[in-house]
């Protein structure tokens, strides 16, 4: 992931996370979506370009194709802290997405 923070460019090549890091979401929260980590609390989290969540009824995130890459409980197994404090850039688990 990268970003353009007061024209400086910033770039992120994931960290892995060990542990219980899940996506929630709720069509009637603010953020749409966001991971629950290991001590139970919650970090926002940010799209690449793209990328969006909806509720059919339940969540699913879908990348720029229109393409399912998470549901609500995925794993996420990696990620980075965008230039905006406690928001996150995620990846999820392979083997959890559909």
């Amino acid at each position: 992931a990268n970003w353009t923070v007061d024209g400086v460019r910033l770039l992120c090549g994931g960290t892995g996370l060990v542990g219980g890091f899940f996506l929630h979401g709720s069509p009637t929260d603010p953020r749409s979506a966001w991971m629950i980590v290991p001590d139970g609390s919650r970090r926002e989290l940010a799209w690449s370009v793209g990328y969006s969540a909806r509720f059919v009824p339940g969540l699913e995130v879908v990348d720029e194709t229109g393409r399912v890459v998470a549901r609500e409980g995925s794993v996420i197994e990696g990620g980075c802290e965008t230039p905006e404090r406690d928001v996150w850039s995620v990846e999820f688990a392979s083997e959890h997405q559909p």
